[in-house]
C-alpha cells in the first residue's frame, strides 16, 4: 500500500471538501504515491493551521487546463478564472478525485506538528508512518449510520 500523504489545502476548500460540495483537488504536480486508494492526510492552512480531515484517492486525471468543463470546475469549487491565474505556463493540472472523507474529531495543531518535527508541506509530501498512526488515533471509525459533529469555528469567518 502507498504511503499516506500529508497535503496542505487552504480552509475555504477544506470548508467545501468536508461539505461534500468539492469533490475533486486540483493540483500542478503530484507524487508517484498519491493514486487511487491512497490515503491524504489534511493539512488546513491559515487560519486553521491543523490537520483536519482524511479522503481517499478515488480517481486521478491529467490533462490541459483549458479542457477543465464547467461539470468539473464545479466539482473543485473553482471558476475558469481561478484554473487560468493557477495553471498559468502549465501544459496539465492533475485532478485528486476525492471519496471517504472524514473529518478528525480532535484536530492536530502546528504546535503539536511542529513538536513531532513535521514542517506541513507547501504543497504535499509523504507522511512519517508515526503521523499516520496520530492520525488513526484522532479519527476512530465511523460506523455506518453514525455521524459527526464538525466544529465549524476552527474555520474563522470566510
Amino acid at each position: 500500500m502507498n504511503p499516506a500523504t500529508l497535503i496542505s489545502i487552504k480552509a475555504e476548500h477544506v470548508i467545501n471538501i468536508l461539505s461534500g460540495d468539492k469533490t475533486i483537488e486540483l493540483r500542478r504536480r503530484i507524487g508517484k504515491h498519491i493514486a487511487p486508494g491512497a490515503q491524504l492526510i489534511i493539512y488546513t492552512s491559515s487560519p486553521v493551521k491543523a490537520i483536519t480531515a482524511t479522503a481517499r484517492v478515488r480517481l486521478i486525471e491529467h490533462g490541459a487546463p483549458a479542457d477543465i468543463d464547467k461539470a468539473t470546475l464545479a466539482k473543485c469549487c473553482v471558476s475558469s478564472a481561478d484554473v487560468f491565474h493557477y495553471a498559468a505556463g502549465l501544459g496539465k493540472l492533475f485532478l485528486i478525485h476525492l471519496e471517504q472523507v472524514t473529518p478528525l474529531m480532535h484536530p492536530i495543531p502546528l504546535a503539536q506538528l511542529r513538536s513531532l518535527g513535521i514542517t506541513p508541506p507547501q504543497s504535499y509530501r509523504y507522511a512519517p508512518s508515526m503521523l499516520a498512526d496520530l492520525v488513526q488515533q484522532q479519527n476512530p471509525t465511523v460506523h455506518q449510520g453514525q455521524f459527526r459533529v464538525v466544529d465549524c469555528s476552527l474555520y474563522g469567518p470566510m
